[in-house]
């Protein structure tokens, strides 16, 4: 019977100090998992706060429309002091062709994108200017040629029927002239388009920032 009592004590005593262990070894362990649980909050809150600032600094960049907007705005000014033409009008010019050549059957997507608009600001440096324009016929052939050479770069069909670049130019002779010149004075700017994404970004950057007031 003694034996009985002393055996149960001793369970009972086990038990006691188990259970005092287990609360020590539980309280050891809530300092650092309560730390690690604010270093994990501290980040999720900083991962928050920097999505939140990059996407409030993030410029928003124009749409298509925008830039063919700013694209036909530019082209204007540029010859301005020559001729006075409006905005929609070159807009008009473009999306025609387009349009056209998706009708006939030529093409399956419209040509007009940011890095087409991006090529045609950068020919439009050399072909539209007051030197190169004396009326509206004049700038809307220069429009279209630029469109045309476009096209024959970086357009996705192997050719392009040229009847569509044609509906202001009379002289053929003169268009394709014309086509030579302007793909040979801007040859290493378009190869740069395509080779330098620094030249590139800074070309597109520079569409994106041609105010439209």
């Amino acid at each position: 019977m003694g034996a009985t009592v002393s055996t149960r004590a001793n369970a009972a005593e086990t038990r006691r100090r188990l259970q005092m262990s287990v609360k020590k070894l539980t309280k050891s362990l809530q300092a650092p998992m309560g730390s690690i649980k604010r270093w994990a909050q501290g980040k999720r809150k900083a991962k928050e706060a920097a999505l939140r600032n990059q996407t409030q600094s993030s410029p928003v960049l124009p749409t298509v429309n925008d830039l063919l907007r700013r694209y036909a705005v530019d082209v204007c000014r540029r010859c301005e002091s020559a001729v006075k033409v409006d905005p929609m009008d070159v807009e008009r010019w473009i999306r025609g062709v387009d349009r056209a050549l998706i009708a006939s059957g030529w093409q399956e997507q419209e040509y007009v994108t940011e890095s087409s608009l991006v090529f045609l600001h950068v020919l439009a440096k050399e072909a539209c200017t007051p030197a190169q324009v004396a009326s509206v016929d004049d700038l809307r052939m220069n429009v279209l040629i630029c469109l045309f050479v476009g096209f024959s770069y970086t357009g996705n069909e192997i050719s392009y029927p040229v009847k569509p670049f044609l509906s202001c130019a009379t002289n053929k002779k003169a268009f394709w002239d014309r086509c030579m010149k302007i793909s040979m004075s801007s040859s290493a700017s378009m190869l740069n388009l395509n080779r330098d994404s620094s030249y590139y970004n800074r070309m597109r950057d520079e569409l994106c920032s041609i105010s439209t007031s």
